[in-house]
């Protein structure tokens, strides 16, 4: 039985032109696609075979990065039970000429171990989780609880259609399964086109909510983005993006996600167009949101 520092892996990318976003910092698709990169590098090796996402924990982006630096991942494996495995993910970004870094975000995720048709097998190597993880899979299995009818959810009522993709080869991690760090590349992406056009300005990734898969992706899937503004605060608006899966078999309920971007001006966050109403429950969303920032800050600022 291993221990959770034995699975440790460090992970550098260096911030090019073509991962900045509007406002010239690094762009959070990007940010989220590397995450899964390295998470997913430490569940493959765990499960000597292919994996897929279950869940992710809320993402915060505590500080931007710039053009020329580093960004640090520190990865490991926090917990097993017989086919899952928590994965904790740590970011710094980091200057590469005063070697200064800065807190980023850290992401818990949950992966689960698979054949190669894509049924859960048994992990063939056990973690002696942390308390952390532990946690983290308890919470999970009681937030998870409904997913057989969630994937029936596919009503779009009050959302709006923003694109379309068909599942290709270049957008799979392994057998004909769609990557999850290339889905998560492209809901940021969904949700930075409608913050644009309701903004009518540069908006920033701030915070991804927590988000559960309930349906995999196959190559030849038709998959469809929707979403729609749920609240307008002074200077930040929350975003909800439902996720549709569809292939001869029908239509499925994928993901529903809830991004928050905050408007950006020259001189840094700028307020927003008010929205007259909004979802009841999304100010609810914004505390527990400030609640988990606080942590996540505390967790950071101890390394």
């Amino acid at each position: 039985m291993l221990r959770p520092e034995d699975t440790e892996m460090k992970f550098i990318r260096i911030v090019r032109s073509a991962h900045l976003n509007a406002y010239g910092t690094l762009y959070g698709g990007w940010m989220m696609r590397w995450i899964i990169d390295a998470a997913s590098s430490i569940a493959m090796n765990l499960a000597k075979g292919p994996v897929v996402v279950g869940y992710v924990d809320d993402l915060h982006f505590l500080s931007p990065i710039y053009l020329g630096e580093l960004v640090i991942y520190k990865a490991r494996a926090e917990y097993t039970s017989k086919k899952v495995a928590v994965v904790s993910v740590k970011v710094w970004g980091e200057n590469p000429e005063t070697g200064k870094r800065k807190p980023s975000t850290f992401a818990m995720l949950a992966y689960v171990s698979i054949d190669r048709e894509g049924k859960p097998r048994d992990l063939p190597v056990r973690i002696d989780g942390s308390e952390l993880g532990r946690k983290f899979y308890e919470a999970v299995k009681e937030r998870v609880t409904d997913r057989h009818e969630k994937v029936k959810d596919i009503s779009t009522d009050g959302y709006e259609p923003i694109s379309s993709i068909i599942v290709r080869e270049e957008q799979l991690i392994n057998s004909d399964l769609m990557y999850a760090g290339y889905l998560l590349y492209l809901l940021d992406e969904v949700g930075s086109i409608r913050a644009l056009r309701y903004s009518r300005g540069p908006a920033v990734t701030a915070c991804l909510d927590r988000l559960a898969f309930y349906a995999p992706m196959y190559k030849g899937d038709l998959v469809s983005f929707y979403s729609k503004v749920t609240r307008v605060w002074n200077t930040s608006m929350e975003i909800s993006i439902k996720t549709l899966v569809e292939n001869p078999s029908g239509v499925r309920h994928t993901t529903t996600s809830y991004m928050v971007f905050v408007g950006m001006g020259d001189k840094g966050p700028r307020n927003l167009p008010p929205m007259e109403d909004g979802d009841p429950l999304a100010d609810r969303r914004r505390k527990e949101r400030m609640r988990i920032l606080r942590r996540i800050k505390e967790r950071m600022l101890h390394e």
